[in-house]
C-alpha cells in the first residue's frame, strides 16, 4: 500500500515539473490497457472519416457556416483530438507535439460544436 502511495506522489511529482519532457510516456500501462487504446482510436477515427463522408455527400452547397462547422469540427476536431493521446501514450512524438495536436483539436471541436448547436436552436 505505501508502495502504491509514494508511486502516486512521485508521478504527480513529475507529472507538475517545469521539463515536460520528464514525464513518462506510459504510467504502468499494460498490454491489454494498450490494444483498449487503440481500439478506442480506431472507434473515433473510423466515426471522423465516415462523418466526413456523410457530410460531403448530405450537403448540395458548401457554402453555409452549419456544413463548414461540421467539416471543421468533424475533420480538424476530432481526428486531432483523438490523434493527440495517442502519440504521447505510445511515445511517437515528443510531449510538446502531443499537447500542440491535442489543442488544436480541442480547439477545432468544442468552438464549432458550439456553432452547430447554436444554429440548430431554430429547430426548438
Amino acid at each position: 500500500m505505501n508502495q502504491q502511495i509514494l508511486m502516486c506522489l512521485h508521478t504527480t511529482r513529475l507529472l507538475m515539473s517545469s521539463n515536460p519532457e520528464q514525464v513518462p510516456a506510459s504510467l504502468g500501462q499494460n498490454q491489454a490497457m494498450r490494444v483498449g487504446v487503440i481500439i478506442f482510436i480506431a472507434i473515433a477515427l473510423y466515426n471522423a472519416l465516415e462523418l466526413t463522408v456523410l457530410i460531403a455527400l448530405s450537403f448540395k452547397t458548401c457554402r453555409s457556416v452549419y456544413f463548414w462547422s461540421q467539416l471543421i469540427s468533424t475533420v480538424l476536431g476530432m481526428i486531432l483530438a483523438s490523434l493527440g493521446p495517442s502519440f504521447r501514450n505510445f511515445s511517437l512524438t515528443p510531449l510538446r507535439l502531443t499537447l500542440l495536436v491535442s489543442n488544436i483539436g480541442f480547439i477545432m471541436m468544442v468552438p464549432t460544436q458550439s456553432a452547430i448547436l447554436y444554429l440548430r436552436l431554430h429547430l426548438i
